[in-house]
């Protein structure tokens, strides 16, 4: 089921906030819509960036056909002890052609990505937030957690081009888009809803920059 908050017409050249009430991983088939240069942040044990580039595997040479850049926010040692599958996985997004960095913050993305080894104007077509959570429930704390990652995550953005647009990908839990105000403060980063949909199977939610 979708639910429908239109506000005004997608255009191909504003930048987009989609958000996804879901439980299991599924690459969103909105991203192929948006450029090759892709950002996932707070990925966990990596099992989605590798999903995303092995979906875009190339036959030709065996490397994926988007620019990939996963990042955790544990160490590689903090992560490799609490995800002991995740060393496989990322030797396999090094073999597929992802760049792979640790400790990248969702809420200071470039500062972060430079502190750990990424170009200082790198840019990204999609940033990708899946389930955050800072490992407590409290909701004032999520609720600041998801607008400082909207203003980060606006900050690595390529601008915005006549051809081309950008966008945001934020997948939360049954309930917690409501809890953690993620529209309202989706609209206060400037973004303007468009769709929404609680259903992995329907169409993607999409936000507009005003």
């Amino acid at each position: 089921m979708t639910q429908a908050e239109e506000t005004r017409p997608f255009s191909p050249s504003s930048t987009d906030m989609l958000i996804e009430e879901k439980h299991s991983w599924s690459v969103s088939p909105l991203l192929s819509k948006f450029g090759r240069r892709i950002l996932t942040v707070g990925d966990g044990n990596f099992s989605y960036s590798l999903a995303l580039a092995k979906q875009h595997k190339s036959r030709r040479n065996g490397t994926s056909n988007i620019q990939l850049t996963a990042t955790s926010y544990d160490t590689y040692d903090e992560l490799v002890t609490k995800y002991p599958e995740s060393k496989r996985i990322c030797a396999q997004l090094n073999k597929l052609g992802a760049t792979v960095l640790h400790r990248v913050d969702a809420t200071n993305i470039r500062e972060s990505l430079v502190a750990a080894g990424a170009e200082l104007k790198l840019r990204f077509d999609s940033v990708v937030f899946n389930h955050p959570h800072c490992g407590e429930e409290n909701i004032r704390r999520h609720q600041s957690l998801i607008s400082h990652f909207y203003a980060s995550a606006l900050e690595v953005l390529e601008e915005e081009e006549e051809d081309d647009h950008s966008g945001i990908l934020l997948t939360l839990a049954e309930g917690q888009s409501e809890r953690w105000q993620a529209v309202q403060r989706a609209l206060g980063a400037g973004l303007t809803l468009y769709r929404q949909s609680d259903d992995v199977d329907n169409d993607d939610p999409v936000w507009s920059r005003v």
